[in-house]
């Protein structure tokens, strides 16, 4: 008999097709008589070589897709691409394995990726392209926000050493000073945001010895609010109901202003000593600060101009307690001038200690370049200070942190105010492993902030080595 005589008609290539397919017979060989039948049969009848197909995957476990174009068996000479990847694609030797991704069963249940090929949100700046299906891909936290894409405006950055972090988060930082948003680093520990701060005529402060000064009992731009808001109840009027709730906002506003001032000093001369110390102040310790500067701020400054605008040193805040006024006597419940000094001896010699030590040369004298919120971007460059000394460069961070902090509520209090046009901030703090490790109060700083960025108008963006940076925190 011929080899190339046709088969009998009487054949049934449909269950030799799926006899093939559950693996209980070969392929015939493409050039003999049963291979070239069964190949025209495939051809006559592609409906029922795809219901065979769909019905074998059905057997194995497989849930068949409508319209899915199934990799064949590997032969000889590896696996024969389908007819979908194009005409003459050849033979491959393996097949990439599909991306995996890993879960909470909460978060997996009905979460499949490779489903649709659907385009990622272009929403914000631009900032690369999806990885799966290579569409263009925009963020930044303010814009996903107001898309309802996020509930709070605020980012955890993880990456290992070297893969473009800090990169990332610039180009971010380009798009929110591109449309009017303020950046602020308080700490950049490597100067890497400089040269995007330059590019964008934004200010740059730099902070170390015999480069820029912090006077820690700084105002700063929070102060700078008070005598704002004076010169608007001053020539105010209060002619109509409306004028005069205005009138009693803006006092409140003041009230607010004094108060934010007040707290924010107290609680950078408590962490500063906590700091020098390595232990807590006492609790009549830090009332009689708060009550030191209750009294400087009741008086004027050398020059004759207020403490808001002159505001008071640590030389200043150091004679106020040794002076020991009616009232500092009375809050540390000391019935004598002895038992007064004795009590706050103490707290006398900590602060000449930070005066005089290796702060001293940072912390002496006025702040000499006050952060300047209106500028495109500010960023505070420590990359100056000995990384060896921890004590130093987590004082000096928690001044920077609460300069930046005070120049965003400013700006709000102003707003609130109708007397400065609302701003929107980016809150950066990059390297946080060496930011938290520095000192454990950093930890509840970067804690409050969270929780007030809805109201304060300011995304956050938290950029670290990975999870395991924040294990090492003592707490």
């Amino acid at each position: 008999m011929s080899m190339w005589r046709p088969e009998e008609a009487t054949a049934d290539y449909g269950e030799l097709f799926r006899a093939i397919l559950d693996g209980q017979e070969k392929y015939p060989l493409p050039w003999t008589r049963r291979g070239r039948a069964l190949g025209r049969w495939q051809k006559a009848n592609p409906d029922e070589v795809g219901r065979i197909k769909h019905e074998s995957l059905a057997r194995h476990g497989v849930a068949p897709v409508v319209g899915e174009d199934a990799w064949p068996r590997a032969g000889a000479r590896g696996f024969r691409a389908p007819f979908a990847a194009g005409i003459g694609s050849g033979l491959v030797r393996s097949v990439t394995a599909p991306n995996e991704f890993m879960m909470a069963t909460n978060y997996a249940a009905g979460w499949n990726p490779n489903s649709v090929g659907s385009p990622s949100p272009m929403i914000g700046p631009p900032i690369g392209r999806n990885l799966l299906d290579g569409k263009d891909l925009g963020f930044d936290c303010l814009s996903w926000l107001e898309q309802n894409l996020l509930s709070t405006p605020s980012a955890f950055l993880m990456s290992v050493p070297g893969l473009g972090k800090s990169s990332l988060v610039r180009q971010i930082l380009l798009g929110h000073s591109a449309q009017g948003h303020v950046p602020i680093i308080p700490n950049d520990l490597k100067g890497e945001y400089v040269p995007l701060v330059l590019a964008v005529d934004g200010q740059v402060i730099r902070i170390g010895h015999g480069l820029d000064r912090i006077n820690p009992l700084d105002a700063g731009a929070l102060g700078s609010v008070v005598p704002v808001l004076q010169a608007a109840i001053a020539t105010h009027t209060g002619d109509t109901d409306a004028d005069r709730e205005r009138l009693r906002m803006l006092e409140q506003q003041l009230h607010r202003a004094k108060k934010e001032v007040a707290a924010g000093q107290r609680r950078m001369i408590e962490t500063l000593v906590s700091l020098a110390r390595q232990g807590r102040m006492a609790d009549y310790e830090s009332a009689a600060v708060a009550v030191a500067l209750d009294d400087l701020y009741a008086e004027d400054g050398p020059d004759g101009r207020s403490r808001w605008v002159h505001p008071p040193e640590l030389t200043d805040l150091i004679a106020m307690l040794q002076a020991g006024s009616r009232q500092l006597h009375q809050v540390t419940v000391s019935a004598s001038d002895e038992e007064y000094h004795a009590t706050v001896r103490p707290l006398l010699r900590s602060l000449y200690a930070m005066q005089h030590g290796v702060t001293g040369e940072i912390f002496s004298g006025q702040t000499t370049t006050p952060i300047d919120v209106n500028s495109a971007a500010v960023v505070i460059d420590v990359s100056a200070l000995d990384d060896n000394d921890e004590t130093v460069k987590a004082a000096v961070i928690m001044a920077c942190w609460s300069a930046a902090a005070g120049a965003v509520t400013a700006s709000k209090i102003l707003a609130d105010a109708g007397l400065r046009k609302r701003k929107l901030f980016a809150y950066t703090l990059d390297e946080l492993w060496g930011t938290l490790a520095a000192a454990p109060g950093l930890t509840k700083h970067v804690d409050g902030l969270m929780r007030l960025l809805r109201t304060m108008g300011c995304a956050v963006y938290l950029v670290t080595h990975g999870s395991k940076d924040l294990e090492t925190l003592p707490t």
